[in-house]
């Protein structure tokens, strides 16, 4: 099931709203897709434009590892041979030292990181990372 055609939406369908920005100009938006509930990671993947990965693919340099992070859980997308698993140094430095994690995490979920980049680089600067946000169905009309 593509995410460009046209699905029908029976209640009580999840549907995100996925919003993709460009990671040099932070407030111009690149994309929007709207995703339904029962569409896989994958799907949603494919359909994620990059410029990075397009100029990669052309010096035949494509890497095709890559992950989600969703609410403190990988989602390491390995369908390619030849991906790698981009999130073990991660993990592997979450067991190895779980005081600063755990510290830095903290920074992070309390909103200091965020005053404090503010502070540093002002208002200029909207995270190019995806946006997630769920609308209740019942309140969409079509």
């Amino acid at each position: 099931m593509g995410l460009q055609e046209h699905i029908p939406v029976q209640y009580p369908e999840v549907v995100l709203s996925v919003e993709i920005y460009h990671n040099f100009r932070r407030r111009v938006k690149t994309q929007e897709l709207l995703v339904l509930g029962r569409q896989t990671l994958t799907e949603l993947r494919d359909k994620i434009n990059c410029s990075t990965d397009q100029v990669m693919q052309k010096a035949g340099q494509h890497d095709p590892s890559g992950y989600f992070l969703i609410e403190d859980v990988f989602y390491t997308d390995l369908r390619d041979p030849s991906a790698t698993d981009l999130t073990r140094p991660i993990l592997d430095w979450l067991r190895n030292s779980k005081e600063e994690a755990q510290k830095k995490w903290e920074y992070i979920i309390n909103g200091e990181l965020r005053h404090k980049q503010k502070a540093v680089v002002g208002e200029a600067s909207v995270s190019h990372l995806p946006r997630f946000s769920s609308v209740e169905m019942h309140k969409i009309y079509f």
